[in-house]
């Protein structure tokens, strides 16, 4: 993703070098890129499967700006279809293996303004190089396909006259100098593995150079380059981060089919359960009908209704006894039945002579013979 740089007093300068005009720091906005590096680019099924670029190529590269040259910034590689959107205004390496460059969009236009904000929320980024090498040496044997001695038929069967083909047993070209670097332009997705190169050689050498390129069995379609740079070295790439995400997705699908099988078994599990209680509803709802109807008897009715109204008055007879002298006697069976279960346990505590013969309203123990225990009496023999 591009982060927007904020143009620096030496900057400004060199893009007055390059333009010719001193540039209005608020009317540009200044990004860092990495143009190019020596990472293999994938391109299958051409000259440039697997190809590399030699530290010395994008050397040359990063001198084609102080030595007066110029390198336009497009979109899409529209060099020829459309005016430039911006210039590249400094390059330079990044140690051996990495070529950096610096370029500004203008704010002053509806395009530069629409592109900047693509440019800063990620929308666009990516960059992708146009240039044409100087040679492209076999990997195996340093023949070059760009060589005196090349032939139509070597080009478009990728394959030297010494019978090494590109993309068998690793063979490659090396891209190894440089003719131009034609310009850079801003894509959404890199053109390393999918190259959209017809027509645009056409468009950015010329009418003459390719004509002459043409002329001399040297097709300037396949030679030419437009490739965003590959993933730079111990960062994995894109194949293998789509690799990565399959075996990831894969191994989350595991973990929810394992997670669903033992979700399924719980399920069956409840719904065991819900049969039974299923059941037991029905048993229930069953007897309750049997109850319903047993109590629509007339019968049964004048029974139950005998059986409350003797179990009341025992029951009030019981509390009385036990000491209640107001009872409040339960209206439904197990009410009373609880009661009189209480005032029985209070019965059974109750001296012989009963409630009437309380403690207190004893004068003399021995008149109250009910009142001793029974180990006071004894047998004389």
């Amino acid at each position: 993703m591009f982060k927007e740089i904020a143009p620096t007093a030496a900057m400004l300068d060199q893009i007055a070098k390059v333009t010719g005009a001193q540039a209005d720091p608020t009317q540009i906005a200044v990004f860092e890129c990495i143009a190019l590096n020596t990472e293999p680019i994938s391109k299958r099924g051409s000259l440039w499967n697997g190809a590399t670029v030699t530290p010395n190529t994008l050397s040359q590269m990063a001198s084609v700006i102080p030595a007066g040259g110029s390198v336009p910034l497009h979109t899409l590689h529209e060099q020829g279809e459309q005016l430039p959107v911006g210039k590249v205004f400094s390059a330079g390496t990044n140690g051996p293996d990495e070529l950096r460059a610096l370029f500004f969009v203008p704010r002053n236009t509806i395009e530069g303004q629409d592109l900047i904000a693509k440019l800063n929320s990620g929308v666009v980024d990516e960059v992708s190089v146009g240039l044409r090498p100087k040679a492209m040496k076999c990997s195996a044997c340093g023949w070059d396909y760009l060589g005196a001695d090349a032939t139509p038929d070597n080009i478009w069967d990728r394959t030297c006259a010494n019978d090494h083909t590109i993309g068998e047993k690793g063979v490659h070209a090396i891209v190894d100098g440089l003719d131009r670097w034609l310009e850079l332009s801003l894509v959404s997705l890199g053109a390393a593995n999918n190259a959209k190169i017809v027509g645009r050689a056409k468009a950015v050498l010329g009418q003459d150079e390719y004509q002459r390129l043409a002329a001399s069995g040297t097709d300037p379609e396949i030679t030419t380059l437009f490739a965003s740079p590959t993933h730079a070295k111990g960062k994995p790439k894109m194949a293998d981060e789509m690799l990565a995400l399959v075996a990831s997705l894969s191994s989350d699908k595991t973990k929810a089919e394992l997670a669903l099988t033992n979700e399924t078994g719980k399920v069956t599990d409840l719904t065991a359960k819900l049969a039974a209680s299923q059941a037991q509803i029905t048993d229930l709802t069953t007897k309750l009908t049997a109850a319903t109807a047993a109590s629509d008897n007339p019968a049964l009715k004048e029974d139950h209704d005998k059986m409350s109204a003797f179990l009341s008055e025992a029951t009030k007879s019981a509390m009385i006894a036990s000491g209640n002298l107001t009872p409040t006697v339960p209206t439904d069976v197990a009410g009373m039945l609880s009661a009189l279960s209480a005032a029985t346990v209070k019965l059974y505590q109750l001296p012989v002579g009963g409630v009437a013969l309380a403690a207190a309203d004893i004068k003399d123990p021995k008149s109250a013979e009910g009142f001793l225990p029974a180990s006071a009496f004894t047998i004389r023999k």
